[in-house]
C-alpha cells in the first residue's frame, strides 16, 4: 500500500502504481498531483487500516511527510516503531552501538550546544538534526573556529525554524530543536535503497555512489551507480543490512510485520567494513531519485517491493563489457537568486541550457522552483569521469534567466 504526499510525485511513479493496481490512500496531496485521469486503486482511511489489518502488504510513503499519517492511522503498527526509531538518528545511533562500540556520538539540546567547548568533542566530527533530510542542517566541523561558527549558524536557523520562517519540511521531517553530534568516518559514502522482507532478509535494489567536492561538501548534488560498483560492495552490504536489521527487532523486541523499504548511506572505512551514516524509513531515495533503479538496470523499485520480488542480480552484473558505464541522477537546488516572491516575478530557469550538459540524458524532471527547494532532478549516464566532475561542481545561478 502507498501513501503519497507532497512535495513530489513522479509519472513514472503513478504509471507503476496504475499496473500494480497497488492500493493508494486518498488525501489532499493524491488530488493535487491531478491524478483524476489515473487509473489508480484508491482506498479511504479506514480501508487502509482494515487492509493493513488483515493483508500483510509492504508500506511504502513516497515522501518522508507520510509517516506522521501512518502513524496516526496505525500507532500500534511495528510498521511505526521501526519507522520512528530509524527516523531519529540518536535513537538509531544508540540501538546499532553494540555493532560499533568505538564510535563516538552524543545528542544535545539547544541548550547544551550553545555552552559545548569544541575541546569536548571529537577533533573531527559532524552535527546534524537529530530528525532531518536532504542534509537540512548537517555540517562538517574540523576545528575550534569551524565549531564557533556552526554553532552560530545553527542558533540562527532554529530561531528561524522556531518562528515558523522555514517551511519546507513539516518538523515530523526536519526538527531543528535536537542534533546529534558524531565522529566522521573518513572513506567512500554510498547509498542503498533496499527493503526488509518480514524475516528480516535485506532485499538490495540498489546501491549509489556519493561522489562530492570538497571535504566540507554536504550537498546530495550527485550519486552514480555502475556494475563494478555494485558488485564491489553488494555482498558487505548485504551482510551489513541484515546485522543492523536483526539488532534493531532486537532493540525493539518486535519482528517486522510487513515488508520495510528505506534508504541507508553508509561510510566505507578503512578496513572495508560498512559505517551507517543513517537509515530513511518507509522509502527509498527522496524525490523520487529512486527511479535511477529503472534507468540503470531495470528495475523497478516500486513494483519489486509490492510482489516480494529481488533483482537477479547475477544476471544483472553478469556483463562486465559495461563495467565503465555510470548511470546517475544529479539534483539541482533552486538557485538563491530566485529565492523569494519578488525575485521570482520575472524569472525563469533555463532547462533547456541545463539539459546540454549530459552526454546521455534520460529524463530531466522540472521542479517548481517557486514553490519548492529544487529546480531540477536529471537522470544521465556517462563513461566520462569528467562529466561527472563537471556536474558536480555546476553554479546552478548560471541558469537564472531575467
Amino acid at each position: 500500500m502507498f501513501v503519497v504526499e507532497h512535495p513530489f510525485a513522479s509519472d513514472f511513479f503513478f504509471r507503476s502504481l496504475e499496473k500494480l493496481q497497488a492500493r493508494v490512500l486518498r488525501g489532499a496531496a493524491v488530488e493535487e498531483f491531478n491524478v483524476a485521469n489515473r487509473n489508480l486503486n484508491l482506498v479511504s482511511e479506514k480501508e487502509f487500516v482494515e487492509y493493513y489489518r488483515k493483508i500483510p502488504e509492504p508500506l511504502y510513503c513516497n515522501s518522508e511527510n507520510g509517516l506522521s499519517r501512518v502513524a496516526s492511522l496505525l500507532p500500534d503498527a511495528p510498521f511505526v516503531r521501526f519507522a520512528e526509531l530509524f527516523k531519529n538518528k540518536a535513537k538509531f545511533r544508540q540501538a546499532v552501538a553494540p555493532l560499533y562500540p568505538n564510535f563516538a556520538f552524543r545528542e544535545v539540546d539547544l541548550a547544551e550546544l550553545q555552552t559545548l567547548r569544541y575541546e569536548d568533542l571529537p577533533r573531527r566530527f559532524v552535527v546534524k538534526p537529530s530528525v532531518g533530510f536532504l542534509s537540512v542542517g548537517v555540517r562538517f566541523v574540523e576545528s575550534a573556529e569551524d565549531w564557533e561558527r556552526v554553532r552560530a549558524e545553527i542558533l540562527r536557523e532554529s530561531a528561524a525554524f522556531a518562528d515558523g520562517k522555514s517551511a519546507d519540511f513539516p518538523r515530523e521531517v526536519v526538527d531543528l530543536t535536537r542534533y546529534l553530534i558524531e565522529e566522521t568516518v573518513d572513506g567512500e559514502e554510498l547509498a542503498v535503497d533496499a527493503y526488509f522482507a518480514v524475516d528480516g532478509t535485506p532485499v538490495v535494489l540498489d546501491v549509489l555512489r556519493h561522489p562530492f567536492a570538497s571535504s566540507t561538501d554536504v550537498r546530495d548534488r550527485i550519486y552514480t551507480t555502475s556494475k563494478k560498483f555494485v558488485r564491489r560492495l553488494l555482498p558487505t552490504l548485504e551482510t551489513t543490512l541484515a546485522q543492523i536489521g536483526a539488532t534493531v527487532a532486537n532493540a525493539l523486541d518486535t519482528p517486522f510485520d510487513v515488508a520495510f523499504p528505506f534508504h541507508a548511506e553508509f561510510r566505507v572505512a578503512a578496513d572495508g567494513s560498512l559505517v551507517p551514516i543513517e537509515v530513511n524509513p518507509g522509502r527509498f531515495a527522496g524525490w523520487h531519485t529512486t527511479e535511477l533503479a529503472f534507468y540503470a538496470y531495470g528495475v523497478d523499485v516500486y513494483e519489486t517491493l509490492t510482489r516480494g520480488l529481488r533483482p537477479d542480480w547475477n544476471r544483472i552484473l553478469a556483463d562486465a563489457e559495461t563495467d565503465d558505464v555510470v548511470s546517475y541522477f544529479a539534483i539541482f537546488e533552486t538557485p538563491p537568486a530566485l529565492a523569494g516572491a519578488a525575485a521570482n516575478a520575472d524569472a525563469a530557469f533555463d532547462y533547456d541550457a541545463l539539459a546540454r550538459e549530459f552526454s546521455t540524458l534520460f529524463e530531466l524532471r522540472r521542479i517548481d522552483w517557486r514553490r519548492r527547494p529544487l529546480a531540477a532532478i536529471a537522470f544521465a549516464q556517462t563513461s566520462e569521469p569528467q562529466e561527472l566532475e563537471r556536474v558536480l561542481a555546476l553554479d546552478v545561478e548560471r541558469f537564472v534567466q531575467r
